[in-house]
């Protein structure tokens, strides 16, 4: 079931695509910190 489908698609997927995830949880993680320090200042 949910293991198969991990290790079939999922896994493959994450790991070719790595290097961009990875950007694109900077990016927002950089975002977010940006706009909370603009609600709080």
């Amino acid at each position: 079931g949910s293991r198969h489908l991990y290790l079939r698609f999922i896994r493959p997927f994450l790991l070719k695509h790595q290097a961009k995830l990875d950007q694109l949880v900077g990016f927002i993680y950089g975002e977010m910190v940006s706009f909370r320090h603009d609600i709080c200042a």
